[in-house]
C-alpha cells in the first residue's frame, strides 16, 4: 500500500491485489488492513460494485 500511496497519493488496489503483491491470502491481507486502520491514520472506503460492471 505504501508504494501505491507514494506513487498516486492514495491506494485504490483491491484486497485481492494487495494480497497478491504481499504474497498472502485474502483473509490475511484483510486482517492486516483492519489492524492498520485500528492503529494508525489509515482509512478504508468500500467501493460499491454491482454484478454488472
Amino acid at each position: 500500500m505504501a508504494a501505491e500511496v507514494v506513487r498516486r497519493k492514495d491506494c485504490w488496489l483491491s484486497i485481492e491485489n494487495m494480497a497478491a503483491v504481499a504474497g498472502v491470502c485474502r483473509s490475511t491481507a484483510k486482517n492486516a488492513i483492519r489492524e492498520a486502520v485500528r492503529l494508525g491514520p489509515q482509512t478504508v472506503e468500500e467501493r460499491k460494485t454491482t454484478g454488472f460492471r
